[in-house]
């Protein structure tokens, strides 16, 4: 719905500044040196606050504070959905619990069945990524309210 527009519909002004801004304060009243996000690169196209020289210049920002500085890290800044996801399913196989089950990216909330809905835009690119990475349909409609014949087609 939003393929080749800069600022899609839902973005959200300076959202991942605020929240990050709320979590560095956090972490410096509470003597921490670090805050870990899960900023990606799929999604630098729409969302200036996503990209790597949006965290080198906000970690530069942190790095003024006298006391307590606060380092931002990004481990998959420069990763794709289906890159997260990959990583994601590994850890959770040594684990033996999904890491994935209880995300949820879903823009249009839970319509009653406890699935994401595969069709918002934030749904789509997390579909995606798990078409990308090649996990099973199966998988796949445990997570998102979709039929086997779309998912096929993003295969295609």
């Amino acid at each position: 719905e939003n393929a080749g527009d800069p600022q899609i519909s839902s973005y959200v002004s300076h959202r991942n500044l605020i929240f990050t801004s709320i979590v560095a304060s956090f972490a410096e009243n509470n003597d921490c040196e670090y805050v870990v996000l899960g900023l990606q690169q799929g999604d630098v196209y729409s969302y200036w606050d996503t990209s790597l020289e949006f965290v080198q210049n906000l970690n530069n920002v942190l790095s003024l504070n006298r006391k307590n500085a606060i380092t931002l890290i990004t481990p998959f800044v420069e990763m794709y959905k289906d890159e997260e996801l990959l990583i994601a399913f590994e850890i959770s196989k040594k684990l033996s619990y999904d890491l994935l089950e209880n995300t949820w990216t879903c823009y249009n909330g839970d319509s009653g069945d406890g699935l994401e809905c595969g069709k918002c835009s934030s749904c789509s690119d997390k579909l995606l990524g798990y078409v990308r990475a090649g996990f099973k349909n199966s998988y796949i409609k445990d997570k998102f309210n979709v039929e086997d014949d779309y998912i096929d087609s993003l295969r295609d």
